[in-house]
């Protein structure tokens, strides 16, 4: 009965580890992109890629100057350790099923319209964004 009682208590507690960690590769990461220096968008982008790769659900807000990585005419060189530019990691990541946004202030303040922005990315809702950060499974990461 005893070899029993371990196994049911040793089935019982993977169970419990899987659930946790389930529950912890779910947990949303907000990758917050205000800069406009290539090397550090690559690298916002490598940390994006490397939570999706752990299971995490990155989410990347553009904002300020990190939102013209958003922009169909950006333009960069493409840098040698990833191997490409930010905005194509951003686009990849995206195709993984990464969320993309930028910070609502940046098309009414602009010049620039909806047409203007890679297709797929989105507009974050100052709604949305209050939200994730009451969140206190959410972590925030910001270049």
């Amino acid at each position: 009965m005893r070899p029993l009682k371990g196994a049911i208590c040793a089935v019982l507690l993977a169970l419990a580890g899987l659930g946790a960690a389930q529950a912890q590769e779910e947990d949303p990461r907000v990758i917050a992109v205000t800069c406009d220096n290539p090397r550090a968008q690559a690298f916002s982008m490598r940390v994006a890629k490397e939570a999706a790769q752990q299971g995490q659900a990155p989410r990347i807000l553009l904002c300020g100057a990190g939102a013209e990585l958003a922009l169909r005419d950006y333009e960069a060189d493409p840098l040698q350790a990833a191997g490409a530019e930010p905005q194509r990691m951003m686009r990849e990541l995206m195709d993984q099923g990464a969320t993309v946004q930028v910070c609502s202030a940046l098309l009414p303040n602009t010049d620039y319209t909806a047409d203007a922005l890679v297709e797929g990315v989105g507009v974050a809702s100052p709604d949305e964004a209050a939200a994730l950060m009451a969140d206190p499974d959410v972590r925030y990461f910001s270049y």
